[in-house]
């Protein structure tokens, strides 16, 4: 009895084996050497253009009234501070 499974084994074994070098899949190869391939490219410039329109630059830009801060500071920095000459 335990020859009998240990030649089906092996058979399995080797079936399977034998089914995978004849199931290899084969590649192809296409060469375009000899061709002329003619063709227009195309720009999506429109598309580019209207999702440019859509985008809300406002909330990327902080508008701000008083620069005095930042003035002083540079007047400081040039050593014209205060309005002295």
């Amino acid at each position: 009895m335990f020859t009998v499974i240990i030649i089906l084994f092996f058979t399995t074994f080797v079936g399977a084996t034998e089914s995978k070098r004849s199931g290899e899949k084969k590649s192809t190869s296409i060469n375009f050497e000899d061709e002329l391939v003619e063709g227009e490219v195309k720009k999506p410039e429109l598309l580019y253009l209207l999702q440019k329109k859509q985008f809300n630059f406002k909330r990327l830009i902080k508008l701000r009234e008083n620069f005095l801060p930042e003035m002083d500071q540079t007047s400081e920095s040039i050593g014209r501070g205060g309005g002295q000459n």
